[in-house]
Parts: structure tokens; C-alpha cells; sequence
């Protein structure tokens, strides 16, 4: 059954309400209001721009009321002013405007059916009334009204996303109203609703139009008609209600009215029906709306309408308007004088949509439905089984779970190999297997065709975990690759090394991102007149170029060079740093508070150097720092960022220690004291100095055993160093291990002093405690000593020494 849901405590003022209703009523027992009303889409935006934002739900305490008295609105413009039970808003003038907004929470078994708004309207004023739209994400306007008004709530559309009914009223323009009261009627189950019919005696003619409406022709199966009403223009605002089925109306203006007449039974059940009455002017032709444009495609479909081949119908008139309704409720969408219009369907189904058109005399008329046909978009899903394999192991490529609401899938296309085009078709088969011989994270891609010819896309990524056949970046050059240091530059893995055989510094930069394939000459770095010049290089990329740090062994010098270009195809001259004696032995370069910074160790006189640069691109350097000169130091120093500011690990050869030290301030321009690391050690290859998982390790081999370390402090500024972790290890060589973090992870590439082998591995955690069963890499002679590595292309690259060719190496693994 119907119901409406008061409270005790609100009947007298239902019945006020109904008193004030019947005072209003005109011949044949009808409620008519003289206001014109206006359905939103043609409300003049500085109304619009006047309302708040669509609410956000509130506590169902806010709103349980069925029947709210007017000072009890949720919110209210600032000078809405409470007078007993009742709100006046009383606008100040011009462009002013007043408002106050309310809410009610619907009986959750019940629905809503329309909101009652009991006004008293300053003569010569007049009301706008809004319901929160939540489909469309804005208020529906509704208005100018001079009285109490009933607005039909029954769209969900009007129900926000916690199941609330929002209403506002406006006024503006020096106007003046006082909202008393309103009233929600709620619908609940278990009625049959009545059935509506409606008849016009005439259709058209010219204005002023009398038109008498016969409802009588309705009923209701289960009990008794009780109520029509009448909605003359088809706002969705009823003017009028009888208890009798006929009545008559006078349309005084020219336009296409879809009146609308709602019968309500005993148990408030509703229905509806519409008769369509065409008003002209006197001796002037209806205008011929023609509508035009796309009809069909995939939602989102984005329509665009034209109705410029529309006729006003008579010479000397035009089209002044043009009103869009595109889904054919006889509700207009918007309008304008444009003849174009757009609208995006974002749902599938049949659509129509109508275009009305008024000529300058004010007549006005309507197109032939264009049918819309949205098709919906299919939605694909790729699944991989598994997402993670070796080269060469099968993996499943799946759309099974791909679906299509509208129809069926009937194609499948599948991006095998993450280049971003479609590279193999299965027509209807949903799943193919494949196995990949190159390591890698792939992002692979499915795309699904439905029977309409609708696509979609759908993407997932397959980790290959393997590593490429090692490479030769340089045959032209032999005695290579016992110091080398690799980086990636400009998206491919990059080598500065030492030609040992003809004493220079050689770069090299690979073709490809993984570093498969080694291409063109190796470009000669330095341009010093020395021999043995190029030792132990330092590679970085230093604002956007290549650059390298290394020594000079014929002058005893730290030298600087940075590329011309930013793939380092050429280089400069190449800068002196530090010529203080024989110094710049092992240098370790990184850009620090933006600008290049090196530690060093200066031999002749065994201590630890630091030096910054004056300006970001390393065109000039500032005074060398001493920052250990305490006796035989500065060995193979690592330096690296630790908590914002830099540090370096180093060799204490007259202490038979590990230190680390790290300065106090972001540039480097004072130091702490050094920090005993781990001893006594014996130590002939470099540290290295790592930030693992926020704290600084330092990982170092004890020559003396042939075993590898990683020492990580519990301070996070490296104040003290704890029990050191036994990394793998095979009883290796001077010089014969790197060190990097690997997708978070620290790992360590070593040479194998018993198989004369490169191997590889990766800690199992973080803090670096656990450790994988070393991979074997290489095994093609005596390889894998003075490595170099870092993270490459989402991998990791290892530049190192093949003894048996005296040639630089390099392999890439995933």
C-alpha cells in the first residue's frame, strides 16, 4: 500500500498546509497556481551559479523527519532570518540571492514520491525550488513560483548515494518569501497502483487556446481514484488538482505543452499520462525541426547533434531556439541557439532523441525521433599463469574472464612481446601459451572485439627472470676491463674503463636498454699527454651528461671530464681536480646537494680526500678537504648519500680497519670523526657504501680469508657499526666483488676463486641478512674479477674483467 508517513505532532500543520491549498483553489475544485515554471536546463545561470554544492550525506538523525518546519533547514544562506517555525529569505537586492536547504531520509522500505513546499510569497516575488540531482551532479531548478508548490521526487536520480532527498529554495532580485513548512509523501508496497489515461478535445490552435481534459477514462483495479492533478507545461511541477476527472485550461502563449495529468488512488498509488497540445500565433506557420547526427557506436558514445537544417516556416522569421531532449522523456536536456549540440551516452541502450525549435513569433516545433543505439563496450581481462617464469618456461595467456553485457566476444588479439602492438590474433580462442628467451618485466596487452565491433583493452605484467649471453662492449682494444665503472646513461647501460695496453680512458655506451648489442667504436675520454692515465674511473651522470672521475697515473693526478653531448659521443678536455703529490688513487664521484663531489685518497702523504665543486657541472672545483690523515688511510673509499648528507667508507691499512665516516652538513663542507666499521681485516679490493633500508652497510672482503661482508648499522646516521653479516663468497680475489641495491634488495657480484666464475646474488630481505644460493653467470674462461654494478633498465647490469681475453665484459640479468 501507499502511504504518507507524518507525525502526530505535525497534523494541525498538515492541515494547515491543506487549508492553505484549497484557499488557493479556482473553478472545478483545482489547486492553479498563475506562476509560469521553468524546468531546469533553462534557468538563467546566475541562479545556478547562486546555489551550494550538492550535499554530502548527513546523519539519518539530521534528516528522519517527514515533515520539516521552516527554520529547521540543514543549511541556510547568511541572512535568512528564523521567524517562529517558519524562515524568511529576504533578498538585499540586484544579483543577491537567498537560499535554505533541507533534507529528509526516506523509511527504508519505502519510496519517495514527491516533497510539498508550503510558501508564502511576497507580492511580486517569486520562488525557485531545486531537488539534488545526483545522477547528474547538480540541482534540478524548478520554478518561478508565487505559491506553495508540489514537486514530483519519484527519479532515484533524486536520492543521494546514503538514500536522502535534498530541496532548496531562492530567491533573488530584492524578492521576499517565507518557507513555512514542507512535506515529503513516501510510497510503500503492497498496492496496486492505478492506470492513467488522458484525452485533449482539440490538439492545436492558435493562442489563446482552450483545451478541455478528459482523465475519466483512468482507473484503478483495487480501490478508488481520489486525486488529478495537472502538470499544464510538463515541468514536473503540478499547477493544479481536482478530485474530478475534467477540466479546463486556457494556453495563453504560443509553444508545444506536454501536459501531464497524474491520478492518485485512496492508498496514494500514481500514474500518469501525457497529451501533447501544440499552441500557435495567429496566421504564422510552425518552424520544421529537422534533427540530425551520429546514431550508433560504443558507450561512452559522444553524439553530436545538428539541427541546422530546421525551417522557421515563414519568410522574414528564424529559429531563436533550439531545445535538446536526448533521451526522449519529453524532459529538454538543455538549450541555446546554437543548432549543434553534444551529448556523451555512457550507459547502453536505445535512445531517443528529440529536438524542439521555436521561431521568432514564438511558435514552436518538434523533429522525428533519431534513434540512438548504444552498443556496450565489451571489458577485458588478461591473466597470466604464472606472472613470473624463467627464459624459455611456458606461461598461459588468459581473456577467459573477459566478458560482453551486450553481446559476445568474437576476437582476441594478444601484444606478446610489450612493444605496444598487436602482434598475434587467436580469432576466438581465449588463452595461448608462450615462453620468452629474453629476461625482462613485460607489460603485456589483450584486446577484445565484440559481435557490434566494439573494442577493449586490457594489460598485465610478466616478470622473466634470466640473464642475456654476456657481451664484448669493446673489440677493438684489449688489456680492457680490470677498472671499469658502469652506469646507465640516458636510458642504456654505459662502461668507462681503462685501456691497459695503450694507457687511456675509453667510454662506451650500448644500442639497446638491456645492453645486448654493442655498437660503433669506444670513444677515448681523456686528452692528457701522459701515459697510464684513465685508472680506476669513476662513472656518473653529472647534470644531464656523462661524467668521470679518475686518475692520472703519469702526472699523480685527480682529473675530471664531463661529455660534450648527453650520450657522451664526445668529451673535452678533461680537468685537473687535485695535484698535490701523488694523490687521486680510487676515486668515488657522486652528485651531492647538486653539484659533482669526490673522495680520494691522496697516496703520498696516505690520507682521505674530499673535494667539491664549485658550480654544477664540475667546470671548477674548490679547495681538497682532508678528512683522515691519521696514518696509512683513504683506501678504496665509497661515497654515498646517508640520511641527507654524504659519507664514505674507506680502507684503514695502518689499523687493519674499516671506517666510515659522514659529514654534518648537505654540502660536505664539515665532517665528523671517523667510525670504526669491523677489523682487524685485511683488505685489497674496494668498499662499498650502502643505504640498506635506511640505515648505512658497508660491504667489504677480508682479503685474509677470501670472505665478504656486509656490515649495517642500527644508527641511521651510522654512529656505531654492530656484528657483520657473511655474504656469499668463494674464496675470491683481490678487487673481486661490486655491490648494489637491487630492486630494494642489496646484492653483491663476486668472482669465484675456485670455479673462476662470475657469480651473482641477492639478499632475500632488506636489511641484507639472508642470501640466495649465488647464480653462476659466466664460466667461459677466467672471469668475473673488478666488477662493476648497478640497477639497469629495471634489472641489473654487471660490467667485469675477462682474464682469459684481457677484454672488458658485460651481462645483464632480469
Amino acid at each position: 500500500m501507499y502511504c504518507l508517513s507524518v507525525s502526530p505532532r505535525a497534523i494541525s500543520l498538515l492541515l494547515l498546509m491543506a487549508l492553505a491549498a484549497l484557499a488557493c483553489a479556482c473553478g472545478g475544485g483545482s489547486q492553479q497556481l498563475s506562476a509560469a515554471s521553468q524546468p531546469a536546463g533553462q534557468v538563467p545561470p546566475q541562479i545556478q551559479s547562486a546555489l551550494p554544492e550538492l550535499p554530502s550525506d548527513r546523519g539519518a538523525s539530521l534528516l528522519a523527519e517527514s515533515l520539516i518546519q521552516g527554520k529547521a533547514s540543514l543549511d541556510r544562506s547568511a541572512a535568512a532570518q528564523e521567524q517562529g517555525p517558519a524562515l524568511l529569505l529576504d533578498s538585499a537586492g540586484a544579483g543577491v540571492w537567498q537560499w535554505a536547504l533541507y533534507g529528509f531520509s526516506p523509511t527504508p522500505d519505502h519510496s519517495l514520491d514527491s516533497v510539498n513546499v508550503l510558501l508564502d510569497v511576497s507580492q511580486g516575488s517569486a520562488v525557485w525550488l531545486g531537488l539534488a540531482d545526483y545522477e547528474a551532479g547538480r540541482w534540478q531548478l524548478f520554478g518561478p513560483y508565487q505559491g506553495s508548490k508540489t514537486l514530483l521526487a519519484d527519479d532515484p536520480a533524486y536520492l543521494s548515494p546514503g538514500g536522502n532527498l535534498y530541496v532548496v529554495a531562492l530567491v533573488g532580485d530584492g524578492q521576499s518569501a517565507t518557507v513555512n513548512a514542507l512535506s515529503v509523501r513516501t510510497i510503500s508496497p503492497g498496492n496496486t497502483p492505478p492506470s492513467a489515461a488522458l484525452q485533449a478535445d482539440v490538439s492545436s490552435g492558435d493562442a489563446p487556446l482552450s483545451v478541455n481534459f478528459d482523465a475519466s477514462a483512468s482507473s484503478d483495479s483495487d480501490g478508488n481514484i481520489i486525486e488529478y492533478a495537472w502538470d499544464w507545461d510538463g515541468d514536473g511541477s503540478y499547477d493544479s488538482i481536482t478530485d474530478g476527472p475534467e477540466i479546463s485550461h486556457v494556453f495563453d502563449q504560443p509553444g508545444i505543452f506536454d501536459t501531464r495529468m497524474r491520478v492518485t488512488d485512496e492508498f496514494f498509488g500514481r500514474a500518469s499520462a501525457v497529451a501533447q497540445i501544440s499552441v500557435t500565433v495567429a496566421g504564422n506557420n510552425q518552424p520544421n525541426a529537422v534533427l540530425g547526427g551520429n546514431s550508433s557506436g560504443t558507450a561512452p558514445l559522444t553524439v553530436n547533434f545538428d539541427g541546422s537544417l530546421s525551417d522557421p516556416g515563414d519568410p522574414g522569421d528564424s529559429i531563436v531556439s533550439y531545445q535538446w531532449d536526448f533521451d526522449g522523456d519529453l524532459s529538454f536536456d538543455a538549450q541555446g541557439s546554437s543548432p549543434f549540440a553534444s551529448h556523451v551516452y555512457t550507459e547502453a541502450g536505445s535512445f531517443n532523441a528529440l529536438l524542439r525549435v521555436t521561431d521568432s513569433a514564438g511558435n514552436q516545433g518538434e523533429s522525428n525521433f533519431l534513434n540512438i543505439v548504444v552498443n556496450a563496450a565489451p571489458q577485458a581481462v588478461l591473466e597470466i599463469l604464472p606472472d613470473s617464469a624463467d627464459t624459455g618456461e611456458a606461461v598461459d595467456l588468459s581473456g577467459s574472464q573477459s566478458s560482453d553485457p551486450g553481446g559476445s566476444i568474437v576476437n582476441y588479439e594478444w601484444d606478446t612481446n610489450g612493444d605496444g602492438s598487436y602482434d598475434l590474433d587467436s580469432n576466438a580462442s581465449p588463452v595461448v601459451t608462450l615462453s620468452f628467451d629474453v629476461p625482462g618485466l613485460y607489460t603485456l596487452k589483450l584486446r577484445v572485439t565484440d559481435n557490434n565491433g566494439a573494442q577493449a583493452e586490457a594489460s598485465a605484467s610478466l616478470a622473466v627472470h634470466g640473464w642475456l649471453t654476456p657481451q664484448y662492449p669493446d673489440m677493438f682494444h684489449t688489456g680492457t676491463g680490470n677498472e671499469s665503472s658502469l652506469a646507465e646513461i640516458d636510458g642504456k647501460p654505459a662502461i668507462a674503463y681503462y685501456g691497459a695496453t695503450d694507457t687511456d680512458l675509453y667510454y662506451v655506451r650500448a644500442a639497446d636498454s638491456k645492453g645486448q648489442f654493442w655498437v660503433g667504436s669506444p670513444v677515448r675520454v681523456n686528452s692528457v699527454q701522459s701515459d697510464s692515465t684513465g685508472r680506476w674511473p669513476c662513472l656518473r651522470k653529472v647534470f644531464g651528461r656523462p661524467a668521470v672521475a679518475f686518475h692520472d697515473s703519469g702526472n699523480d693526478d685527480l682529473m675530471y671530464c664531463r661529455a660534450d653531448d648527453p650520450l657522451g659521443d664526445s668529451w673535452p678536455a678533461s680537468i685537473i681536480v687535485d695535484s698535490a703529490g701523488d694523490t687521486g688513487q680510487h676515486p668515488s664521484m657522486l652528485v651531492v646537494d647538486g653539484v659533482p663531489h669526490i673522495a680520494y685518497q691522496q697516496f703520498e702523504n696516505l690520507q682521505l680526500r674530499y673535494v667539491r665543486a664549485s658550480d654544477a657541472l664540475g667546470g671548477a672545483w674548490d679547495a681538497p678537504i682532508i678528512l683522515d690523515d691519521s696514518g696509512d688511510v683513504g683506501y678504496w673509499p665509497c661515497l654515498a648519500i646517508v640520511a641527507g648528507n654524504p659519507a664514505v667508507s674507506y680502507w684503514d691499512d695502518g689499523g687493519g680497519a674499516v671506517m666510515f665516516m659522514r659529514a654534518n652538513t648537505a654540502g660536505g663542507t664539515s665532517w665528523g670523526a671517523p667510525v670504526f666499521v669491523d677489523g682487524p681485516t685485511s683488505l685489497n679490493s674496494p668498499t662499498w657504501l650502502l643505504d640498506v633500508n635506511g640505515n648505512p652497510a658497508v660491504g667489504y672482503e677480508d682479503n685474509s680469508n677470501g670472505k665478504q661482508w656486509l656490515n649495517r648499522s642500527p644508527d641511521l646516521f651510522g654512529g656505531n657499526f654492530m656484528t657483520a653479516t657473511e655474504m656469499p663468497s668463494a674464496n675470491g680475489s683481490p678487487a673481486s666483488f661490486s655491490m648494489a641495491i637491487i630492486d630494494g634488495n642489496p646484492a653483491i657480484a663476486f668472482y669465484d676463486n675456485t670455479g673462476m666464475d662470475l657469480k651473482y646474488s641477492r639478499a632475500l630481505n632488506k636489511n641484507g641478512t639472508v642470501w640466495e644460493t649465488p647464480q653462476t653467470l659466466d664460466t667461459s674462461g677466467v672471469v668475473g674479477g673488478f666488477s662493476s654494478m648497478t640497477e639497469i633498465s629495471g634489472g641489473v647490469g654487471i660490467s667485469y674483467y675477462d682474464s682469459t681475453f684481457s677484454r672488458l665484459k658485460y651481462v645483464w640479468g632480469y
